[in-house]
């Protein structure tokens, strides 16, 4: 299945699986907990999070770029 972005045709490499703990949930990340904000800076409006982790499979041996789409719409 492959989806034309900025002239370019992307194809599907696979579904984005996040990590999940042992009774199904998504495992939250919010990394900034682990620094020291010295400078008082405000986060990014996207830092707050929560992120989560997910992997790519490694057979893959092409490098490339990933574009992330959820229901035919560019994320």
């Amino acid at each position: 299945m492959g989806m034309k972005i900025w002239q370019c045709e992307f194809v599907k490499v696979c579904d984005i699986i996040p990590k999940l703990k042992n009774d199904g949930t998504i495992i939250e990340l919010k990394p900034q907990a682990r620094y020291r904000n010295e400078k008082k800076l405000p986060l990014n409006k996207y830092g707050k999070g929560p992120f989560c982790r997910f992997a790519i499979p490694q057979n893959f041996n092409i490098s490339g770029v990933y574009a992330i789409v959820v229901n035919r719409e560019l994320k």
